[in-house]
């Protein structure tokens, strides 16, 4: 039986996570000689979300992770972009991001196929890096917001300036990739289980969303290349306090505000948030400009991913993330976005910032 004549991709995502991370476990191990590993060794989970990701366990390879990509989310090109922007990132000195290891033929990244899995997927290997999850620290007090509202300024400032090669293609987080009729993270308003109140109210949110956003405008002040996944879980901290930036799967051209907000998103939801926001935005500040204007849309870019996040567990559902916290991340947008429609639109009384309100 070749690779691609096992089961449909339905039936395939139909399986229970655990039958189908073992699998793709499978698949990882015919892209591993194309590194020069051998494909025994052991492969612990690491993570199973928009990518699978395992350890490599043991000589002559430890000290490496693999990484399996979601099928069809990004083209070639994408990934390799995507790659090419972490690495400049790293060797200009912005932030320290994670080593991709180029294949023996030097390339960026392999294509594997495995029976049992429907597709073929992109395999990257990367060098393990140390450190412990801002997310399993709580996310951070007001000093650890301060420093990265530095680090996104810092990362902002060079996507300003930098000049991506020929070729480059990344997502676009623009009218259309948040609120458009496809958009990247897909039909937030179209989720499972709402009911049509809730709907109803997500439509006139993205209704309102795309008429703001086209007003705003894409200026270079306020648009450019964006990290567009800045979460604790992506953020590893070592022992000497030295920040990696991991996943630059959704990196894309968006409004710097929606990568502020995705910083902040987790933030939000905390008592201290005013504090946490105001550190942030502080630190932000000391590196790069953001007027009072532009941050008086912080609430609009929050309620945009909060609906992106409701998006992503809609067409993600056969994860086994999606499956624990979807309803609880589809609520949350939900009563995010009613917030945020019960405010005046853009233009009327936006002039003041919610930094120190």
């Amino acid at each position: 039986m070749s690779a691609m004549s096992g089961p449909t991709a339905d039936s395939f995502y139909d399986l229970p996570t655990e039958t189908q991370i073992e699998r793709v476990r499978g698949l990882a191990r015919r892209a591993l000689p194309e590194w020069g590993i051998d494909s025994s060794v052991e492969l612990p989970l690491v993570a199973e979300r928009e990518n699978v990701v395992f350890r490599i366990d043991g000589p002559p390879a430890a000290g490496f992770a693999v990484r399996v990509h979601r099928a069809g989310y990004h083209s070639d090109a994408q990934l390799w972009s995507q790659i090419v922007w972490a690495r400049a990132l790293s060797a200009d000195g912005v932030i320290h991001t994670a080593e991709v290891v180029d294949t023996t033929a030097g390339a960026a990244f392999a294509i594997a196929e495995a029976a049992g899995v429907p597709e073929p997927r992109q395999v990257t290997l990367l060098r393990w890096v140390p450190g412990t999850p801002l997310a399993d620290l709580g996310g951070g007090d007001a000093a650890v917001l301060e420093q990265l509202g530095v680090l996104m300024a810092t990362l902002h400032d060079h996507a300003s300036r930098w000049e991506p090669p020929a070729g480059f293609d990344v997502l676009r987080w623009d009218v259309d990739g948040l609120v458009g009729d496809a958009p990247e993270w897909g039909r937030f308003w179209e989720c499972a289980d709402l009911d049509p109140d809730e709907r109803s109210d997500l439509v006139a949110f993205r209704d309102r969303a795309r008429a703001e956003l086209r007003e705003w405008g894409e200026a270079p002040d306020r648009f450019s290349l964006v990290h567009g996944d800045f979460l604790p879980e992506n953020l590893l901290i070592d022992r000497d306090e030295t920040v990696t930036l991991l996943d630059f799967d959704d990196c894309g051209f968006g409004w710097h505000l929606f990568d502020i907000a995705t910083a902040l998103a987790m933030p939000s939801l905390r008592r201290d948030f005013p504090e946490l926001r105001d550190a942030f935005v502080g630190g932000y500040r000391t590196r790069r400009a953001l007027p009072d204007e532009h941050l008086a849309r912080l609430p609009l870019f929050l309620a945009l991913r909060a609906a992106t996040y409701a998006g992503w567990m809609h067409t993600r559902a056969h994860t086994a993330f999606a499956q624990a916290v979807g309803p609880m991340v589809i609520d949350a947008a939900v009563a995010t976005v009613r917030d945020y429609l019960a405010t005046p639109p853009a233009g009327q009384d936006r002039g003041r910032s919610p930094v120190g309100s």
